[in-house]
């Protein structure tokens, strides 16, 4: 018996809670307008969520009704009172928070509390009809899902560690970034780490230099020397904000080594992903499709965790928040005006980049780059932007349909 079939005739009650940093407010609800009692606050640690059972085994015995505990969807604060629940074999149920605001928007007097906001959640969990219950999620893809997000977050670490070197490398040794296309490469590095200031790589010989960079990099004497050529030529012409001992330098050393080594631990993190994510039986699918490789394979597993788990492809893209946004206003009544993003924006970002790759490696028979044009080209064309939104949608499809039936992508063959 599915879950909405078993709460109609099963006799419950919801305890509603407004999770909060530490500690929340809970209050019990026979319906959204029957309250069991008022609100009452408890903390995140042993004795408050003893107090919390307490209060609540007692509503269920004298109700002979079982109890549901319902939250909104707020992060990191909802694990401890998560998992006690789940350990103690409570049923619990996530909301949105933006289905608990919209019960607050029908309220005249809908002011947001700690104390208020158990009614709306409670009024939130009543009114719907297709919310399934949270289960203790499986090891595995939670251990998968932990693992992108601190690859996400090291690499936001990453990102604000090079935007901080770039403004100390315009005082130290300016135009140093115009010497390649890309700065951040192990010879550029390595080769600015040991000489950070021009002064310090003109009073050198050549070959000293070349010595010490091939030492840092162990590169070819080639490669270093036309790295050091440049170098030399640029030291000669550019001037610097700053003295060679004055602190600037120092700090300019300390952020490349912040650099070397936040990139050497999103490669770590990414390999173990990778490595992870190739036990599951989704892993090669995915990997067949165009512009996406192991990498993104795997990210895209991480945040989607198992497939099957979606009752059909249209929650899989709802879950993403790829599903349409309607407007029902106006003379635009049902007209498509975007996607909903009311789902998972990491997982969107990941099919968003997956999509770009697809289309870099110009297969005009790819169906996902055909999609893409199609979308480009129609009555009311999209702008790149929304045809790659759309496109992400067909990719995420495709790989729901190839993971349930363990198919390899295919391309289009030409007529």
């Amino acid at each position: 018996m599915s879950f909405w079939k078993a709460r109609e005739i099963m006799n419950e009650f919801a305890v509603a809670i407004d999770v909060s940093n530490g500690s929340s407010h809970f209050r019990c609800f026979k319906s959204s307008s029957e309250p069991l009692g008022p609100s009452l606050k408890f903390r995140h640690d042993q004795d408050g969520l003893a107090f919390l059972e307490e209060r609540v085994m007692k509503l269920q015995e004298k109700l002979a009704a079982e109890p549901v505990f319902v939250y909104e969807a707020t992060g990191v604060y909802t694990r401890p009172v998560e998992r006690y629940l789940l350990s103690h074999g409570y049923r619990i149920c996530q909301i949105s928070p933006l289905e608990s605001a919209a019960q607050r928007r029908t309220d005249i007097h809908g002011k947001k509390t700690d104390k208020t906001d158990p009614a709306y959640i409670a009024q939130a969990y009543f009114s719907k009809t297709k919310k399934a219950p949270k289960e203790k999620e499986d090891p595995y893809w939670h251990a998968l899902r932990l693992m992108n997000r601190e690859y996400e977050e090291t690499m936001n670490h990453l990102r604000t560690y090079k935007v901080s070197f770039q403004s100390t490398l315009a005082i130290v040794f300016p135009g140093y970034q115009t010497l390649g296309k890309d700065p951040y490469t192990p010879i550029s590095l390595m080769a600015l780490r040991r000489f950070p200031h021009p002064e310090m790589i003109l009073h050198k010989k050549r070959e000293t230099v070349i010595r010490r960079v091939m030492k840092d990099t162990r590169m070819s004497e080639n490669r270093v020397a036309r790295w050091v050529d440049k170098m030399i030529r640029l030291a000669q012409t550019t001037y610097p904000g700053c003295e060679k001992d004055d602190l600037e330098v120092e700090l300019l050393i300390r952020k490349i080594d912040d650099i070397l080594a936040c990139d050497r631990r999103c490669k770590e993190i990414l390999q173990q992903l990778i490595a992870r994510a190739a036990d599951s039986e989704y892993f090669e699918c995915l990997c067949s499709i165009k512009g996406v490789g192991a990498n993104l394979a795997a990210r895209i597993l991480a945040e989607v965790g198992d497939i099957s788990r979606f009752r059909n492809v249209k929650a899989l893209i709802a879950y993403a928040g790829l599903d349409p946004r309607k407007n029902q206003s106006g003379e635009k009544k049902g007209e498509h005006l975007g996607i909903s993003k009311k789902g998972n924006r990491r997982l969107r970002t990941i099919l968003y980049l997956a999509v770009t790759c697809n289309l870099r490696q110009g297969d005009p028979y790819d169906p996902i780059s055909e999609y893409y044009k199609k979308k480009r080209q129609q009555s009311h064309p999209l702008a790149h932007t929304a045809a790659v939104i759309a496109a992400s949608g067909k990719l995420l499809r495709t790989a729901y349909g190839m993971c349930n039936t363990k198919t390899m992508y295919l391309r289009h063959s030409p007529l």
